[in-house]
């Protein structure tokens, strides 16, 4: 079971001379400052000129500049092509949004096995985005030949960072024991974290294994609580099992549980290291 969000979702045809300038750390720091303050007109201009000296993070920000049209216009051939020399330089976040722009289709046809080729070498170089969208694309098995252990291995990673999607999507391997030995009380562990992050699926799945018990003690005020703040966000089957529950509760469980999501407070939706460059 997986979801994803990949709303925010590079050959360089010029020839980088071999003995160009290297660019100073105070180079940098000082386009990237300007980044930052969203000056991007100046952001383009010393990213460009650092990205000629073949510095592998000023290409990045080039190349992300064209990603989401930030100070010229929107182009993700550009993008792809400073993306591709940053990545050939060791740049891990210039790989991931490689395999974002494949895995996303953005301006090239959808390609998950040069997606993965991209996000690989991303996720094992520790990003939590490159690690969860690994585990989507060897969960789905599309081009890449489904492998339920390596989805799981790299959901694990994510969700260790605390990736509330790939938490739910761990969880719902050791739900099923799709890749891990089934184990439910592992499964409401990890559901129980992605539910605490806002996570609609994991809220619903969690009402379920409280309801029934399923590797947890039975508790209909939290199955209720659950249900209740899944339903809020759109999530039918969980206002059904709302209403299957409430049946067999009594008053006071259902002021209690209705209490309780009132109470409730998400601890908010995971916050992407890689896509906070606009923040």
């Amino acid at each position: 079971m997986w979801s994803v969000t990949t709303a925010t979702v590079v050959a360089l045809a010029g020839f980088v001379c071999l003995y160009s300038p290297v660019a100073s750390a105070s180079d940098i720091e000082q386009a990237t400052k300007a980044f930052q303050s969203h000056d991007y007109g100046v952001a383009l201009t010393e990213f460009t000129e650092l990205a000629a000296m073949n510095n592998p993070e000023a290409q990045f920000y080039l190349g992300f500049m064209y990603y989401c049209g930030l100070g010229i216009q929107q182009n993700f051939a550009d993008a792809r092509k400073w993306f591709s020399i940053s990545a050939k330089n060791g740049n891990a976040l210039s790989e991931l949004y490689l395999g974002l722009i494949y895995f996303a289709g953005s301006g090239v046809a959808k390609d998950h096995r040069e997606a993965l080729k991209h996000l690989r070498p991303a996720a094992e170089s520790g990003l939590a985005e490159a690690q969860y969208l690994a585990g989507i694309l060897y969960e789905r098995g599309r081009e890449v030949g489904q492998n339920y252990p390596e989805a799981a291995k790299w959901y694990r990673s994510a969700a260790e960072q605390g990736v509330g999607e790939a938490q739910s999507c761990l969880a719902w391997l050791y739900h099923t024991g799709k890749g891990v030995s089934k184990d439910d009380a592992e499964a409401v562990k990890w559901y129980k974290l992605a539910a605490e992050r806002g996570i609609v699926d994991a809220q619903h799945n969690l009402a379920v294994m409280y309801g029934t018990g399923q590797g947890t003690p039975q508790n209909y005020v939290e199955a209720h609580k659950w249900a209740s703040l899944a339903g809020l966000q759109g999530n039918q089957d969980a206002i059904k099992l709302r209403d299957k529950i409430v049946k067999l509760m009594t008053r006071s469980q259902v002021a209690e549980a209705q209490q309780l999501a009132r109470g409730w407070k998400s601890k908010g939706p995971t916050q992407f290291s890689s896509f906070k460059l606009l923040n």
